[in-house]
Order: C-alpha cells, then sequence, then structure tokens
C-alpha cells in the first residue's frame, strides 16, 4: 500500500538566501533551535536554487511553528521565490477536508454514513450489493478510478511524449463530466466493504453527495463550515478555472536534458484533489484536531474523523477519513500525502507529540515524504520507539537453492481475483519477476521465499508425485494471503495473433481500440504516438508492464468475442469486439 502521504528572497544571480521564520516554544532551547534548522536546510539544499521548484516547510509543535521556511522558487518565469503565504495545489490532501464536510454533514442529521449512496445519487447503477456512504469514505467501494477511466478513454487517440503527460492530461475535467463516467460503470471491482482499494472516484460521488444533502456545493459547503472559521482565509477548493489566485504557486515537471517544463492545473475536479491552501493556513487546520471550532460537536467530530474503517470481515483498516493512521519508528501518525499536475505534498502529525510537519513541493520530481520524514527525524530523535512492525527483511536466515531446485518454480501464476501475475523465470542463478520494475525471490527454505526488500512472502504449494506447483501464495505483511493459481506459458505464433486483432469497443469509457499485429507481436494501436506491444503469458492472456492486463474473452463457438482490460485501480473493464 501505498503511504502515506517561508519568506523567500533572491539575493543575487549566485545563490538563493531565505529568510526564515523560528517561534520556538520554551521547551526549545535557542542554541538547540539552530543547530536544529541547520539540520533541516540541509534536507533541502538540493531545490534552495533560484532556477529551480521548491518547497514550503512548516514544523509545528504545541500549535506554534518551530521552523518555516521557504525553498527555491514558486514561479521560475518570474523568480518568485516560495514563501509561507505561496498557495500550493495540494492534491489528495484535498480528501480530509471533503471527508471533514461529510462528517459535518451526518452530525446535523442531514445525512447517514451507512446510507445508500442512490438515495442522494439515484442515477448511479443498481449494484448487487449497496454502496453506502461510509464505503466511499474509507476507499471500500469497489468503484473503478476516474483518473486511470479517463486515461484509458483517451488513451487510443493522444499521441504523448511521456506516459505520464497521457495520464495528467487525460484527469484534465470537471465533477459533472466525471459523474457522468462513473454513473456508466455497469460493473465493480469487488463486493463493497469486503476490500480497501484508494479510489477517487469515490470522493467525487461524496462530493456531488455533500451538494445534494446540503443545497451548497462542496466548495461553498466547505468555505462556510470549515475554511472561515478556523481562519483559513487562503484555502479554497479550485472549481472556478477563471478566477485569479494570488501568491499562486506553479507546478513544474523536470525536463530530459536539465531544467522544467511548467504543468498546466486546468482540472475544475474537487472532492479528491482540488484544494489550494499555504503553510500559514495548514497551522490552522492542525490545531483544530486539539480544539476542535468545526461545528457543534466538540472532540467527538474529530474523533469520529480520524476513526479508521473496517471491512465486513472485522479487518481494521489504516484509513478514516481522508486520512491515514500509521506507525513511523514507534510513534503513532496520521497524515496523508498528496501528487499531481507538478505538486507533491505531505502533511503529518504526531498526536501524542503534539508534533506536525507540512511539506509542500511544486516539482513532480521532489521526494516529499522522504524530506518530511527526514524533517521528523530531525526533531523528534530523541522520542523514537523500538518498532514491533513486521520487518522488511528475512525473518530467518536464507537458504541456498541450486538452479535446479530453483527451476521448479518457474512459470505463471494468476490471481484470479485480482487478475494480477507473477512470472517467475531464472536469472542470474536466481528466481525473478518482470513486472513493477523487477523483483528477486529470496529462498527461506524449500517451497518459501520472500521478495527481496519486501515484506512479501511467497509460499508454494505442490501436489504429492508432481514436480510443479500448482498453487502460491502471497502474504504481505499481517495482509491477507492472496491465491495464485499455476497456469500454462503460451507462445502464439503471428499467425495465431490474427484471432486477436481487430476493433473492440468499451461502452463504459465509450472508447475503441484497436490491436493490430507488429513485428510478431499483438500491438494496441495508436493514432498517435508508439503503439503498445504486448507480451503473452497464457491462453487468451496479454500483459505489459506500463499498460495492464489484458484477457480475451470467447463465445460458445470459441471466437474471440471481447476482452477484459485490468491496470492499476481498475479490474475486468469490459470490452466487445466490434
Amino acid at each position: 500500500m501505498m503511504r502515506f502521504v517561508l519568506l523567500a528572497v533572491l539575493i543575487c544571480s549566485i545563490s538563493t538566501s531565505t529568510i526564515s521564520q523560528a517561534l520556538s516554544p520554551s521547551a526549545i532551547d535557542k542554541s538547540n533551535e539552530k543547530s536544529l534548522t541547520a539540520k533541516v536546510d540541509q534536507l533541502f539544499k538540493k531545490w534552495d536554487q533560484p532556477d529551480s521548484p521548491g518547497c514550503a516547510l512548516g514544523v509545528i509543535r504545541d500549535g506554534e511553528f518551530v521552523y518555516k521556511h521557504g525553498y527555491g522558487m514558486a514561479d521560475l518565469d518570474h523568480s518568485i521565490p516560495i514563501n509561507a503565504k505561496s498557495v500550493f495545489y495540494v492534491g489528495s490532501m484535498s480528501k480530509q477536508f471533503t471527508a471533514m464536510s461529510v462528517a459535518l454533514l451526518a452530525r446535523q442529521g442531514k445525512l447517514s454514513l451507512d446510507d445508500d449512496i442512490r438515495k442522494y445519487l439515484p442515477e448511479m447503477p443498481r449494484y448487487e450489493i449497496p454502496i453506502t456512504i461510509q464505503h466511499l469514505v474509507h476507499h471500500t467501494s469497489g468503484l473503478r478510478d476516474f483518473i486511470v477511466l479517463k486515461y484509458l478513454a483517451g488513451f487510443p487517440t493522444n499521441g504523448v511524449n511521456r506516459e505520464d503527460e497521457n495520464y495528467e492530461t487525460m484527469a484534465r475535467t470537471d465533477n459533472d463530466e466525471v459523474f457522468e463516467l462513473i454513473v456508466h460503470q455497469k460493473e465493480i471491482k469487488f463486493t463493497p466493504g469486503t476490500e480497501h482499494d484508494y479510489c477517487n472516484s469515490n470522493y467525487i460521488l461524496l462530493a456531488e453527495i455533500v451538494k445534494r444533502a446540503s443545497g451548497q456545493s462542496l466548495s461553498q459547503f466547505a468555505e462556510e463550515n470549515i475554511f472561515k472559521p478556523l481562519g483559513m482565509i487562503n484555502t479554497h477548493y479550485y472549481d472556478d478555472l477563471n478566477v485569479v489566485i494570488g501568491n499562486r504557486v506553479l507546478g513544474y515537471s523536470p525536463r530530459e536534458g536539465g531544467g522544467f517544463i511548467p504543468v498546466t492545473t486546468n482540472n475544475g475536479t474537487v472532492g479528491p484533489a482540488g484544494v489550494l491552501t499555504t503553510v500559514d493556513d495548514l497551522l490552522l487546520w492542525d490545531r483544530n484536531f486539539y480544539h476542535n471550532k468545526v461545528g457543534r460537536e466538540g472532540q467527538d467530530l474529530i474523533d469520529l474523523v480520524l476513526t479508521p474503517g473496517t471491512l465486513h470481515d472485522g479487518s481494521k483498516l489504516q484509513y478514516a477519513f481522508g486520512l491515514y493512521n500509521y506507525k513511523y519508528k514507534g510513534l503513532d501518525a496520521v497524515g496523508h500525502d498528496g501528487g499531481f499536475f507538478g505538486f507533491k505534498t505531505s502533511m503529518g502529525r504526531f498526536p501524542q507529540e503534539r508534533f506536525t510537519v507540512i511539506c509542500l513541493c511544486n516539482s513532480k520530481n521532489i521526494p516529499m515524504d522522504v524530506l518530511a520524514d527526514e524533517v521528523a527525524d530531525v526533531y523528534l530523535a530523541d522520542r523514537f520507539k523500538p518498532t514491533t512492525s513486521a520487518p522488511i527483511v528475512a525473518k530467518q536466515n536464507p537458504i541456498h537453492l541450486t538452479k535446479e531446485e530453483l527451476a521448479r518454480f518457474v512459470g505463471i501464476y494468476w490471481n484470479p481475483v485480482t487478475e494480477g501475475l507473477w512470472m517467475l523465470s531464472l536469472k542470474d542463478g536466481k528466481l525473478v519477476d518482470p513486472g513493477g520494475g523487477g523483483s528477486t525471490l529470496v529462498p527461506l527454505d524449500k517451497n518459501r521465499f520472500q521478495v527481496a526488500g519486501q515484506n512479501v512472502e511467497l509460499t508454494f504449494e505442490t501436489p504429492s508425485g508432481s514436480a510443479h506447483p500448482t498453487r502460491m501464495i502471497k502474504k504481505t505483511g499481517s495482509g491477507k494471503p492472496q491465491v495464485y493459481l499455476a497456469v500454462e506459458a503460451v507462445a502464439p505464433k503471428p499467425t495465431q495473433l490474427t484471432e486477436y486483432a481487430g476493433q473492440y469497443y468499451s461502452g463504459e469509457i465509450d472508447a475503441t481500440y484497436l490491436f493490430t499485429i507488429q513485428a510478431g507481436k499483438l500491438a494496441l494501436q495508436r493514432r498517435k504516438g508508439n503503439s503498445v506491444l504486448l507480451t503473452p503469458t497464457f491462453a487468451d492472456n496479454f500483459w505489459n508492464d506500463q499498460f495492464g492486463y489484458l484477457r480475451f474473452t470467447r463465445d460458445q463457438h470459441r471466437k474471440v468475442n471481447g476482452l477484459l482490460l485490468t491496470g492499476g485501480w481498475i479490474r475486468r473493464l469490459r470490452f466487445k469486439k466490434i
């Protein structure tokens, strides 16, 4: 799973210096404070340049800044440095404000978290098991992610230099258009409440529910009920692309060969993202978690939004109301990251220490989560506890298996629930999988392996009298085991690939895909840009690491009649051959 995620002045053309503000509580002496801030400045040195985007940092203890600082430029064209009032697009950090709006409406009696969403959104399909508001809040609905759907809808026809550009281009839209797309999804990934799978579509629907339950847009409701009561005067949902935003920061993407490219934030969707805010305003938001001023419910409201969800089988989630509960070096923490349109943002709170790190950055290659953790390391070094979480190392010493012993595990293993694959082969005397950049398996015993550098174990089950395993069980940390079935690899000849060629249409995203044969391989053809070459895996199944899994379907006469597409945040998107 995924983790979760200033006053600067240009002195001369050679270097950038910043004016920082330190408001220290009496508990921190001045000499120690100077030492700590010097260590923090060193962490951001790479980005503190007059020709680079950078970050706004806020370090809070006991409701006050102990340090806030700007590094790098908010606007490279006009040499405007980042400072405490610089307004950042914070991406998915916005979800906590959307979820707080839902929690307020629940406390006001205008909705119930257990309501079927069709009570407010009758346009939605009637799935076998109803989706509730609570399912949306905790990402347990099973809905497909609209960003991926938009990307897939435009995929065959748009030329791009890089796939991440295409991904962001397809996301530029507004709530009404996205809602229409979600309404057309006839199928969902899993039974609501049985899995947790992060999905931006959930928070698009929450924004619409807020609108229909309150009679106000999400932007208006949050302004009246959250931002104004807390004095967050520079915080707003960016649902009107035609307004001027003072002190606004531009997002950037690194240019191949050096330099940066500005990224247009031309997206009016709000709910899963869309909030513009500052480090100064987020101090006020942070204080509210200790002394709530929102609504009339006192700390009960805060307790609600910090309560993690629960699956139907009783499993506790880390995800609460737009916030992750997690452990960092033995300390309880809560927060959320964001990243889109050239922005990378993070806000992590350590409630027992009354300590928070805010890190807002404006280039997609800045590791804001790592930087935020390193800032916490500086200030909380004497507070960390021995961790009790499962280590990302082997639980026992690895053993040695010969090439011959490893060879029996070579093959393809398919998860019929998620459609995911492990494609194991031998390389340099090791068992490896090419997916996701590559993984190496470390043997722990004759049938059990650990993925190198990950807290993932794979156990193979081999029937008596058989040389090859029939099942593989994947276990990630304390998570639920996942079953993968051994399937027979295929290598179809070019003449055999012709039955897959042709056009396929999906009514759920209103898109037509064209498959052709190129250089002896099945290819997803685009009118512009490079084709996507697909690798055959097992019968009727193809794979591309950057695109996902395609499983072709057949009719009763064994003729290919469609395909099911599975990729990041979607499963089994259905296409019909035309």
